[in-house]
Formats: C-alpha cells, sequence, structure tokens
C-alpha cells in the first residue's frame, strides 16, 4: 500500500494511457527544478518501441532515465536512455510503471497486469491492471528508491550515481505546496474517462442468410489492433476454432437455402457461448473462430465440448447440419497461431473427434 493509504484499483489500459501521458508531458515541461530521473517500465519491446521518441527527448533533458521490459535487449536504445532487458518470469515483466522525480516535484503511475479484459473498442484498450497513480513528490520518491532497490544491480555506475543525487536532494527539500490541490483535478478527469461507456461490442449474432452475424478477419484485426496486436507473452487468449464438415457437398443434395440455414443454425450455437469480450471470426467457407481473451485452457476446453453437444443436438432436428469438429488452443503468441489451429481442425476432422485440445501455452515459461 502508497504512503498516502489509496489502494490500486482495477483500470482499463485507455485510462491509464492518459494518466502515463500526462506524466511524460510533466516531464517533458522546461522548468528550473533539476537534476530530474525518470522510470519507464514497458512489460514488452513493442510498447516501448511505440514511445521510443518521446523518452529520447526526455533524456535528453534528464539526469537519469531508466526504461526497462521484455526484450529491450534487442537493440540499443538512443541518445542518453539507459535500457534493461528483463527475463519473462521476472515480476517487473508484469508491470507497466512511469515516474519523474525532481527535487520539489513527482508524478507516478504504477499498474501491474491482471491478464484480464474488459469490453472496449480494442482488446488493446480494455486489458485490466491493478493501478495507482498521484501528482505527489513524495509518492515518487517512495517508487524511485524501490525501483532503485530492485534495478541497481544492473544499472550503470554512473545511473545509481544519478538517481541516488536526485534522490538524496528531494529528501532535503519540501514538496512543493498545492499538489494535493493539482492531483484532485488531473484524478477527475482520469476518472470521468474511466466511467466513460465504451462502445458496443461488435455483435455477436445477427439471423439474416448471408450470416452477417460474424466479425471479418479485417474487422478482428481491427479489434487486436491496427498498429500492431497486443504484444505477445501478455494476455492470453483461447482460440477456438470450429469446421463444417462437408459443408459444400449440401448444396448439391438440398439446395443452398439448405445450406444457408445451416451455417445460420451452427453460428447461433457458437454466438450463443460468447462473453461480452469475445470474438466470433469467419476464416473461410467452413472454419469459424472464436476469440476468447483470458479464458484458461479447461474453461476453453468445457466451452468447446458444450458447443460440440448443442450442435448434435441440432442435427436432431436438422439433419442437414453438418458434422462439426473443435481445435482449441490457449496462446500468448502474436499475431495468432491461425496455421497451427487449422493444422488441428485438419487432424480433429480426419480421425473424427468432436474436440482436439493443442496444449496450453498460457502459461509463462
Amino acid at each position: 500500500m502508497s504512503r498516502s493509504g489509496q489502494r490500486p484499483v482495477p483500470m482499463t489500459k485507455r485510462a491509464l494511457v492518459t494518466v502515463s501521458h500526462a506524466i511524460e508531458r510533466a516531464a517533458l515541461f522546461a522548468a528550473d527544478d533539476a537534476p530530474m530521473v525518470v522510470f519507464g517500465l514497458f512489460q514488452r519491446w513493442a510498447y516501448f518501441d511505440r514511445e521510443r521518441a518521446v523518452y529520447t527527448k526526455i533524456a535528453a533533458q534528464a539526469d537519469a532515465t531508466i526504461v526497462a521490459g521484455v526484450g529491450l535487449d534487442h537493440a540499443a536504445p538512443p541518445g542518453d536512455l539507459v535500457a534493461v532487458a528483463l527475463a519473462d518470469d521476472d515480476p517487473l515483466a508484469r508491470e507497466w510503471s512511469v515516474v519523474i522525480l525532481t527535487p520539489r516535484f513527482g508524478a507516478v503511475l504504477v499498474a501491474r497486469d491482471l491478464e484480464q479484459v474488459s469490453a472496449a473498442p480494442t482488446l488493446e484498450a480494455g486489458r485490466l491492471f491493478d493501478a495507482a497513480w498521484w501528482f505527489r513528490r513524495d509518492e515518487a520518491l517512495h517508487e524511485v528508491a524501490r525501483l532503485r532497490r530492485v534495478l541497481g544491480s544492473r544499472l550503470p555506475q554512473a545511473t545509481t550515481a544519478a538517481i541516488d543525487g536526485v534522490l538524496n536532494r528531494a529528501r532535503e527539500l519540501p514538496s512543493t505546496a498545492g499538489e494535493l490541490r493539482a492531483e484532485a483535478a488531473i484524478r477527475l478527469l482520469a476518472e470521468r474517462l474511466e466511467r466513460r461507456p465504451a462502445p458496443a461490442p461488435v455483435p455477436s449474432g445477427r439471423d439474416d442468410e448471408q450470416t452477417q452475424d460474424l466479425t471479418e478477419q479485417r474487422a478482428a484485426q481491427r479489434w487486436l489492433g491496427d498498429t500492431g496486436t497486443t504484444a505477445a507473452g501478455t494476455l492470453p487468449l483461447a482460440l477456438l476454432g470450429i469446421r463444417l464438415q462437408h459443408a459444400h457437398e449440401l448444396s448439391p443434395r438440398l439446395g443452398r437455402r439448405a445450406e444457408t440455414i445451416a451455417a445460420i443454425e451452427v453460428v447461433r450455437a457458437a454466438t450463443a457461448v460468447l462473453r461480452p469480450v469475445d470474438r466470433a471470426v469467419r476464416l473461410d467457407a467452413d472454419d469459424l473462430l472464436l476469440i476468447m481473451p483470458a479464458l484458461p485452457h479447461d474453461e476453453a476446453v468445457a466451452v468447446a465440448n458444450r458447443l460440440t453437444e448443442d450442435i448434435a443436438r441440432l442435427r436432431g432436428t436438422h439433419p442437414f447440419i453438418p458434422r462439426t469438429t473443435c481445435a482449441v488452443l490457449v496462446t500468448r503468441d502474436r499475431p495468432l497461431p491461425l496455421d497451427q489451429l487449422r493444422a488441428g481442425l485438419d487432424w480433429s476432422a480426419a480421425q473424427q473427434i468432436p474436440v482436439a485440445t493443442l496444449g496450453d501455452s498460457e502459461a509463462r515459461p
């Protein structure tokens, strides 16, 4: 718990982005309160890469600017930035933290990945973190001291000396008068942003003869992220592939309308198992994909078994509905391993296995 007594609360990434950008803007603001130290914990290289230009500018003004995340050893950071590469199993790899400290000013965001998601316009915007933030010098001092303690052995000696200089100077001086008033105004804006309703998710079902209720792959890609999907290694996704076996043979036998009705009935059954945060995607004429964020492997398999049982019951009423097979994969990989999922569907269809499980890659390495 923080020195102020405020406890972390679940917050979406779309709200936290506003707070982190406000802290970064404060670091960029030219003020006569040097020296300054800035930390940024990004979880993964992809997230740092999007903010590289901003942190390059910050590093040109700060006495020490440290960034950390998994994969930050892939390329040397520009300018005066100090990068720390984290292992996948390092507790800091689950943190998204930003902190700025000068002798009289400080601001801090500390957010720990809950590996859950809420309904939002994109998968990334809906990611949930257990988060707390302050625009208070003493809170920032406390956080810089923590990061100095856990990262100190991995930092150059000159960097730790610069951090110690800022910490010592900040301990000697009182914080800026009125910072609680400023934080109260900022907190009101952030809380209103967090309470703002998210746009409704793509409909999971609509009963027309063209089965337009499924998200097209391009729309699904927009949900996953136009400028890059959620970084690999973070949010686990359960992928449930569904194959309609020999659906193309229905037309000569029963006509086009029977084939359409069959597809609609299968889609109804598939979308009935979706949660508000899930998406259903048409891969091709015979393959459907359900994307179910943060669903554990055993629960994903249970959903697949329920779905195959529901479709089997439909076949008892509508014999023209084709047989289906499912393949289940829980993954942290990005892009999605669709080739692996299709291979699992090929195998399950050939072996006439209702549900094939392709393993659980949800656990961290």
